[in-house]
């Protein structure tokens, strides 16, 4: 199984405990940085595979989409600081199977995928 290489953001120290003492052979934090400056690189540099960063998990924060659009495959999880709440941010493509379609269908489909706001790049 391949590890998992975990990259700490503005993580409060208690909770960065608890993630490196993960029972899992698996998991492996590579590093912590205080803020997003520079969290591509660090990715890079680190090869993380996922970010847990400590903020406000009812929305993307502030310099995750940057590291979303470099590093497509970068899992980010937001953390509150207390640990009770959490947000998985990845992008993933979806497809759908299409087949057989009428031109009816066809229409419908197109002006179904982008009016949906949820729908995969």
């Amino acid at each position: 199984m391949d590890t998992i290489r975990i990259l700490l953001i503005g993580v409060p120290r208690l909770l960065g405990d608890i993630v490196r003492s993960a029972p899992d052979d698996d998991f492996c934090v590579v590093g912590e940085r205080a803020a997003m400056n520079g969290a591509v690189n660090a990715v890079d540099e680190l090869t993380a595979n996922v970010v847990v960063l400590g903020g406000d998990p009812s929305g993307l924060p502030r310099g995750c989409g940057t590291l979303l659009d470099r590093r497509p495959r970068v899992k980010v999880m937001v953390i509150r600081a207390d640990g009770r709440r959490a947000t998985l941010f990845e992008l993933r493509p979806n497809a759908t199977p299409l087949v057989e379609l009428s031109m009816d269908e066809l229409v419908a489909t197109i002006r179904a995928a982008v009016r949906d706001p949820d729908a995969a790049w």
